[in-house]
């Protein structure tokens, strides 16, 4: 519910959230966590992502400060917070640097990859094994701005991943600003866009601010996303995700007549089959049952002989 549309000329969009900032705590950033609530309140947000680099990066907090975020108020100034990470990839196996035990208490989980955290060499395949490894980590919400050069991914495959394990993908405004650090963003964010936009996968646009005038600034992610036309594909995406969730509702709805139908004979069946012997036990006369009536009432139906037969199997 990041975005929501409104018909004009063209289709706007209306940020509530920002899904990945930074405050004093990482090591490498201005604010502290109040400046940075206070910031995304007066900027009109309803919700604040604070994603602090996770133990391994220099300079940031220690494993203690996320295990204790839960003194944390999450509303503050009116606004919602989401306390999380931005976790280190720190190798071809995919393995991060918080245990599940502190994951799993987090609102959110980043995964990247950071120049002074990952180990192994940098070749496309690494890179690439190291995002899908990561992907199968059920804590992991978001991948982290895929889109820096310096790590070159197979963006076909790092797309394919995101879908088979229902991660979602950042386009992030840090990325291509234009006095970003990071490599060719822009072009790789075009060629992952476009295979998201192929194997309908969503994509969550951040600021990755590091400083609170930054918070909600997304200029460059969305001019990017409106030169590619991905607003209009992605409405078009929410619809046939709707439908196709409405045709899974009625079949589910039908499987569970049949299933009650079918408890149904089941139970009328065992209750018969009880009846017998108990009858049995009690020496009373068993000899024509339900199935002699049946074969009896077969007997005497005029129809054919084919269909008398089937009748008399069944």
């Amino acid at each position: 519910d990041q975005m929501k549309y409104n018909r004009k000329e063209k289709q706007e969009m209306r940020v509530e959230i920002d899904t990945h900032t930074h405050t004093l705590a990482s090591g490498h950033a201005y604010n502290t966590l109040n400046e940075m609530a206070q910031a995304a309140a007066d900027k009109g947000l309803k919700g604040l992502a604070i994603t602090e680099h996770a133990p391994e990066m220099p300079g940031t907090c220690h494993l203690f400060y996320f295990q204790n975020l839960r003194i944390v108020p999450r509303k503050k100034y009116g606004i919602e917070l989401l306390l999380g990470t931005e976790l280190n990839i720190m190798n071809t196996r995919g393995e991060i640097d918080l245990p599940d035990s502190v994951l799993e208490r987090l609102d959110i989980a980043i995964a990247s990859i950071h120049m002074p955290c990952f180990k192994d060499e940098r070749t496309i395949d690494n890179v690439t094994a190291a995002y899908e490894k990561v992907m199968e980590h059920p804590y992991v919400d978001i991948i982290g701005h895929p889109d820096d050069g310096r790590y070159e991914v197979d963006y076909e495959a790092l797309v394919q991943g995101a879908k088979e394990y229902g991660k979602i993908l950042e386009v992030n405004n840090h990325s291509i600003v234009p006095n970003s650090f990071r490599q060719n963003a822009r072009e790789n964010d075009v060629k992952m866009l476009k295979f998201c936009m192929k194997y309908q996968v969503p994509v969550v646009m951040d600021s990755d601010a590091h400083f609170d005038t930054h918070i909600a600034e997304f200029d460059a992610a969305r001019g990017l996303l409106e030169e590619l036309d991905f607003w209009s594909r992605y409405e078009k995406l929410s619809l046939k995700l709707v439908n196709e969730m409405q045709i899974m509702e009625i079949k589910e709805e039908l499987q569970r007549k049949v299933k009650n139908k079918v408890d149904k004979h089941q139970k009328e069946y065992l209750l018969r089959e009880q009846l017998k012997v108990i009858r049995e036990e009690l020496g009373e006369d068993t000899t024509f049952s339900d199935a002699d009536e049946f074969e009896e009432a077969c007997s005497k139906l005029d129809a054919p002989e084919e269909v008398k037969e089937k009748l008399h199997k069944e």
